[in-house]
């Protein structure tokens, strides 16, 4: 996304004063293009269906490699070995979409998205009632996603600030972003931090948005974890102890389990003082009381430096923020998306708070069947004229013009 890709092209993200070079990877053969063969009215996202037999192949191979675990353990064989040569390359395949993307035909138009943007749609399950439950596409969250690819690269961005209108999926795709990478990826250490704790101290973010999101991925896609199944504030990619006598033979170590964890930290201001992280996620900082909770400007001065280290970015911090009535925290939440500005840079290419801002407007985001079409393209022009009607039903009410 921020480097460019030989045959590949530029795009410009405009939102709606900054402007951000995305660099597109090059438009591969037609073979590997999915939907390519579809008539131009059929080419559409759709999920990609699960190889033939899958779940009988799936536990087929469990059953034959934990037989070969038993003779691991009384020492009679050195590893497990046994794979389903079919599931095999599926999970290849899978892993290699989930960390480089793909491309589809989307109306009859080659349309590439990113690897995190492929796990939100293909495997992101959530609260949605249409899909079965899962994300559709829409060419404003792709868009999103890009900006997301762009900051990852950018060495000189230690992440971004995402502001948009309520019900945008703002948060359920950052979640989808970092439960990607973190399956994929070795020994990350990663923090959710929300706007409060609630029901002593249980992390609303974590427990009803992002376990149910890792819950619902097959086994096949699940590492060896050792948190349960129902764990409160954290998950653990490590595997459980064993402390039988026939475990003498079962190596351990960094180098044979993932080693990743995502915990819910408190929201305090300090929390994460003197640690390094591959990540840290702040939801909705524009709703964050900055006398009861924390200060958002003061907590990103502390924040930054946790993925910032040796003089280079070893993190990512992702903020995020819905745009409305913010009493408690919208001045915090400003003062850092004015800090935030692509085109103030210092002399050594920074912006001032070493992030980049990207603001989502609502009338990208109308995906009523009146304004939106089936390859996910929002008619701008439709959509600003129903706000406007809105608007003008409520000029006589200011209270309710202010909110809406």
């Amino acid at each position: 996304m921020f480097y460019p890709k030989i045959g590949g092209n530029k795009i410009k993200l405009l939102h709606p004063n900054d402007y951000y070079d995305i660099h597109l990877p090059p438009i591969p053969d037609k073979s590997q293009i999915l939907g390519y063969n579809l008539t131009r009215d059929e080419q559409m996202w759709r999920r990609q269906p699960l190889p033939h037999n899958f779940d009988e192949r799936y536990e087929e191979e469990k059953y034959n490699r934990d037989q070969q675990l038993e003779l691991v353990k009384n020492g009679d064989a050195v590893s497990v070995t046994h794979v389903d040569p079919v599931l095999e390359r599926y999970r290849r395949q899978e892993y290699y979409r989930r960390k480089w993307g793909i491309w589809f035909m989307n109306g009859g138009e080659p349309t590439y998205i990113t690897g995190n943007n492929y796990f939100y749609l293909q495997y992101a399950k959530s609260d949605h009632k249409e899909n079965d439950g899962y994300p559709l596409y829409y060419e404003f969250s792709r868009d999103s996603f890009y900006f997301r690819g762009w900051c990852e690269e950018n060495p000189f961005s230690l992440g971004y600030l995402i502001i948009g209108p309520r019900g945008s999926g703002k948060t359920q795709e950052e979640l989808a972003c970092i439960l990607n990478r973190a399956l994929i990826s070795h020994r990350r250490r990663i923090a959710l931090q929300s706007k409060s704790f609630e029901h002593d101290a249980v992390p609303i973010l974590f427990q009803a948005k992002l376990l149910p999101m890792f819950n619902s991925l097959h086994p096949m896609f699940k590492p060896e974890f050792s948190h349960g199944t129902k764990p409160t504030d954290a998950l653990v990619f490590t595997r459980k102890a064993d402390r039988s006598k026939d475990a003498r033979h079962v190596k351990f170590g960094d180098d044979l389990e993932l080693g990743t964890v995502i915990s819910a930290v408190r929201p305090g201001e300090i929390v994460l003082d003197g640690q390094t992280m591959s990540e840290i996620f702040e939801d909705e900082i524009g709703k964050t009381n900055p006398k009861e909770v924390a200060d958002v400007f003061k907590r990103h001065q502390v924040n930054r430096k946790v993925v910032f280290r040796n003089h280079r970015k070893v993190g990512l911090l992702r903020k995020t923020s819905t745009v409305e009535e913010m009493k408690a925290g919208g001045a915090e939440c400003y003062q850092l998306y004015k800090a935030s500005d692509p085109k103030l840079l210092n002399k050594n290419g920074w912006t001032t708070s070493q992030i980049h801002r990207y603001f989502i407007s609502a009338v990208t985001t109308d995906t009523s069947p009146e304004c939106c079409d089936k390859f996910g393209r929002v008619d701008r022009i439709k959509a600003n004229a129903k706000i406007e009607n809105t608007l003008e039903a409520l000029k006589h009410d200011l209270q309710e013009l202010s909110s809406e």
